[in-house]
């Protein structure tokens, strides 16, 4: 999947990817390389994954 980052939280270490669709897929933003890749608009390939806790983006494919 495709998605752009909408939300960063970096005293959490969280983010939100939103897919072409809508959907909202939380990601650490430490699991990001290299770090300067992360602004709000970025886009970026994910593999997204259901858990307990909702939508998740997972490594890139």
């Amino acid at each position: 999947m495709i998605g752009h980052i909408t939300v960063m939280q970096p005293d959490y270490d969280q983010g939100i990817l939103t897919d072409f669709h809508g959907r909202h897929f939380k990601f650490r933003l430490t699991a990001v390389w290299p770090s300067s890749a992360l602004h709000i608009g970025a886009e970026f390939y994910f593999r997204p994954q259901l858990t307990a806790a909702g939508l998740v983006a997972v490594s890139a494919p």
